[in-house]
Order: structure tokens, then sequence, then C-alpha cells
């Protein structure tokens, strides 16, 4: 109990960042937008700016190209801030989510809408555990990952800890596999996967 109530007091005091996107256009100029949705030929955005969070489609023709969001630095916690759904509703539609990805359920508290994953290998020498905690319309979403390499146990609290290679950010460092890298963005694509399918925006936070 002391835990949760830890846990819950300590995502009140976080520092949020928000996730954002860019597109560049064909004059080199970087526009923060977030973008909703993508296919062959356009995409679907709302530009950080709009306070009416109005959709706007242009098609890729008239773009020189897009950056997918990024998390900030250091961050260690992914919040999936969901449009409409909240509360019992958001916590077993996230908890669907991730029972598809194959996670077993380790602890559930349907009182405080949290759960804890088991560790689950879901890649050769890459074991992931998540944990959410459901906060009105929040999705509060922390990991952990777990690596072994010729019997070498290694692990870490999934986090942003680089930035040389983008699409994998902190996962190679000096050489290495990064295991809390690799936990992290793991557990970025299925918070994005809630955002995709319900509505919604991520934002960042770090201890």
């Amino acid at each position: 109990m002391k835990k949760l109530i830890f846990l819950v007091v300590f995502f009140f005091i976080a520092n949020w960042g928000y996730s954002q996107d860019t597109i560049i256009t064909m004059n080199n100029d970087k526009i923060p937008v977030f973008i909703k949705k993508t296919d062959d030929n356009t995409i679907t955005f709302i530009a950080e700016s709009d306070s009416m969070q109005k959709e706007n489609t242009i098609s890729r023709k008239y773009l020189k190209g897009i950056i997918k969001d990024a998390a900030p630095l250091g961050t260690n916690i992914i919040i999936f801030k969901a449009d409409t759904m909240k509360g019992k509703a958001l916590f077993l539609s996230v908890a669907h989510i991730l029972q598809k990805h194959g996670f077993v359920f380790e602890k559930v508290d349907k009182d405080f809408l949290t759960l804890q994953t088991k560790m689950d290998k879901v890649k050769k020498s890459y074991n992931v555990q998540i944990i959410i905690t459901v906060e009105g319309n929040e999705v509060f979403f922390r990991c952990f990952g777990v690596g072994d390499i010729k019997g070498l146990g290694l692990w870490g609290y999934g986090s942003v800890s680089m930035r040389e290679n983008y699409n994998y950010r902190g996962i190679k460092k000096h050489g290495k596999k990064s295991f809390p890298a690799f936990a992290f963005n793991y557990t970025e694509n299925i918070a994005k996967e809630c955002r995709q399918k319900f509505g919604g925006k991520l934002l960042y936070s770090k201890e």
C-alpha cells in the first residue's frame, strides 16, 4: 500500500516533457507538430502552436522530411494522455494491448489501476518488464530491461541514455548493447500504439 501511494505522489511531482514530431519543408523550415497518422502519400498532423488542435493533412511531395518524436534525454517514464478514455476503461484497454504483445501479468491492482508484468523475453537476450499506473486519462509507463550475454546478467531502469543513433537512441553505447534503452524503446512503441488506437498524446518524465 505504501509503495502504491509513493508511486502516485511521485507521478504528480515529476517533471513532464511533451513528445514532439517535426516536419521539414522544402525551404528547410522545421515545424514542431504532433503527427496523428501517415501513409505513402500524406501526413496528418496538429501544429504544436495550434491551441484549437485542428488536424491538417499535407502531401509528402511538399516536404523534405519528418523527424518522429524523440523523448528528452534522461527520460525514464512515458505518459500516454488519452483524448477521451479514462479510468478503468483505459486501464483495461492498455492491459489488453500488453497481453496482445505476449506479456503475462505478475501483479494487478484494479482499485489503484496498477499492474506489473512478468519479465518477458521479447527478443533474443532482451527481456522487458513493464509497470503501468492509470490516473484519470493518463497512463504512466515504467520499464526495466534485463539481458543475458554469455551468462552475464545485465539489467537497468528503462531510459533514454544517449542520442547518437536516433532510431535506437541509447541502445549502442561504447560498442555494447544497452538493455535499459532497449526496454524504453520497446515500451515507448507500445505507448505509441495506444496513442494511435485511442487518440491522445505522449509526454515524458524523469526522476
